[in-house]
């Protein structure tokens, strides 16, 4: 095994070398080998930003790794020490990456947070903060310097704790010998979770967790660090971007990294940038396949070459067979393989991934790719609460559903379903899908309640409905969401797949909940819309969709609300709040 404290160049290092190195079991310790002794001589892997106006800034490890001390002795000087909670509110770019290394070598406990970006969601976001302030009491909050005077002025942030990134940058590097010694089952961060209300939790993950998932990863994707490269234009306050960048680092893999801004402003420069920087793993929810489909233009897309790409992990609730397929399809002469996709179930509570799919050449169930598809019968799914196999071969008809195959647990973790009463189910019945393993967070940040309700046994309850099929997952919603219409249960995004199927209506924006009418005994569903389509014209497009739902549910919908786009609430990676929205509705906040 290559020594990587010691060996001056170690080129051909396999990913197995860093995970057996006992020395290297945290991400900082990672830092420090990759950095003083990289892999490559010329120190070509590091971390490049792209600032969407067609700027790139390369940052080398060792680079970072000076760079990182110069932050850890700023933090010092300021009086700051191991498990000290440090906010940041950075934008992605460079002082972003070495602000965050800099704390995490200081042992502080950093956690990323959504920075106000518009106007008219100024005061929604700065609510938010109070809220994270207020729970998590951190040391500083890192800002940019446009929105310090902001944040200095909330009445509820103490304004001497507001700072941007040069203010704590040190005069020069912390020494080596000086840095504390950071030890395997110290927490790493603090990853909030998106939450289906404007009250996220603090999700507690050590370095042992965030590595033992960070190498599943690796494993599920047979991942080559002197090869593979990644690319992410994701939120880094959402765990998918986040967790993307400490791979990287960890294995010191080259890493692109985009604005959030830039993709939604050309959902085509993901691919562009794909092609050019020859990325090999990416990560991104279901909507943004969906948006580069609808972006999708011959013209934009000369000389784009996506040979390169080998696997992209996409997750969301759920995840819709069409849109993977026509994304294959449509991207297969620009050279994407047919195993690119690869579908994939997990949460912040176990770091990122806690299911993917293996070899499906065996599995009757097999599409394409890493794509397996379950056909099921949704009447027996209401009122059985059985997995049945639909012997209807006509997809079109609304005796069959498709729910898309999310693997078996991936190393280190480990998936049962249980019922009501805790116990464990067999294969094809539906209920609570429950998890345990290595890279199962610590828990909920000061909240014991919380924690104690959520892991029982050993077992971390998702509040996702499921069902195993030979080992492998298969995920139905959120137990919280659904709708019961006279004794039968109804998967919210059953009911939206209807409603979206409307010319009118865009995947995505619709969502249903159900409120309960004690009266009759049973849920109301309640639909609301985001559509540009005229006032006058929304009498009989809602006519159209109710009788859709009446012929494949047997009911209508409640009420039908339309809205303009971005009324919707939305999570991190873009999954409209159902549960937020429900409560919305109750208080009269959805307006035509």
């Amino acid at each position: 095994m290559p020594d990587l404290l010691r060996q001056p160049t170690i080129a051909s290092i396999q990913r197995s070398d860093i995970e057996a190195d006992p020395r290297i079991t945290t991400i900082t310790a990672a830092l420090r080998a990759v950095a003083e002794y990289p892999v490559n001589p010329e120190n070509s892997h590091g971390v490049i930003v792209l600032d969407g106006r067609g700027g790139a800034k390369r940052l080398s490890y060792p680079e970072l790794w000076s760079a990182a001390r110069t932050v850890a002795a700023g933090l010092r000087q300021r009086g700051l020490k191991a498990g000290a909670r440090v906010l940041l509110l950075l934008p992605t770019s460079e002082e972003y990456v070495v602000t965050l290394c800099g704390a995490l070598l200081l042992g502080t406990m950093p956690c990323t947070v959504a920075a106000p970006t518009t106007r008219s969601k100024a005061d929604e976001a700065l609510r938010y903060l109070g809220y994270i302030y207020d729970k998590l009491d951190p040391a500083l909050i890192l800002v940019p310097e446009h929105l310090q005077a902001t944040l200095q002025e909330h009445p509820g942030i103490d304004a001497h704790r507001v700072v941007t990134a040069d203010d704590v940058r040190g005069e020069a590097p912390l020494a080596t010998g000086a840095l504390p010694m950071i030890r395997a089952e110290q927490p790493l961060h603090i990853q909030l979770t998106s939450g289906t209300t404007n009250k996220p939790k603090g999700v507690v993950l050590t370095h042992h967790n965030v590595i033992q998932n960070v190498q599943a990863i690796a494993r599920a994707v047979d991942f080559v660090p002197s090869t593979d490269s990644g690319l992410s234009w994701l939120p880094l306050y959402h765990d998918m971007g986040f967790i993307q960048l400490l791979m990287a680092i960890y294995y010191q893999s080259s890493m692109v990294l985009m604005t959030p801004t830039s993709f939604l402003r050309d959902p085509l420069s993901w691919l562009h940038n794909i092609g050019r920087y020859r990325v090999s793993i990416t990560a991104a929810p279901t909507f943004a396949y969906s948006l580069c489909l609808r972006k999708f233009d011959p013209g934009k897309l000369t000389g784009l070459d996506l040979g390169a790409w080998r696997r992209s992990f996409v997750g969301a609730e759920p995840v819709p067979l069409g849109i993977l397929q026509q994304f294959t399809d449509t991207y297969r002469p620009y050279g994407l393989h047919d195993d690119t996709i690869y579908p994939s179930y997990g949460m912040a509570e176990t770091v990122l991934i806690t299911s993917g799919p293996t070899d499906l050449s065996h599995n009757p169930r097999h599409v394409f790719g890493f794509v397996a598809c379950d056909r099921i019968d949704p009447e027996l799914l209401r009122t059985q609460g059985r997995a049945v196999p639909s012997p209807n071969d006509d997809m079109s008809s609304p005796r069959s559903i498709e729910i898309l195959g999310m693997g078996p647990p991936v190393k280190g973790l480990e998936i049962v379903v249980q019922d009501e009463q805790g116990q464990v189910v067999e294969d094809r019945v539906v209920g609570e899908i429950c998890v345990r393993g290595t890279s199962l967070m610590q828990g909920y940040f000061q909240d014991a309640e919380a924690t104690t309700l959520a892991v029982r046994d050993g077992y971390y309850h998702t509040g996702d409905r499921g069902y195993l099929v030979d080992g492998e997952l298969y995920v139905l919603g959120r137990i919280k969401e659904l709708i019961i219409v006279r004794g039968r249960n109804y998967q919210p995004f059953d009911i939206e797949a209807v409603i979206e199927e409307h010319e009118a209506v865009r995947k995505g924006y619709a969502v249903v909940f159900g409120v309960y009418n004690a009266e009759q005994g049973t849920d109301d569903m309640v639909a609301v819309i985001e559509t540009k389509v005229a006032p006058e014209e929304r009498p009989p497009m809602a006519q159209q969709i109710q009788q859709s739902l009446q012929t494949i549910f047997g009911f209508r919908a409640h009420e039908i609300i339309f809205v303009r786009h971005g009324t919707i609430p939305r999570t991190t990676s873009g999954k409209p709040q159902r549960v937020l929205s429900k409560e919305w509705y109750e208080q009269g906040k959805f307006k035509a």
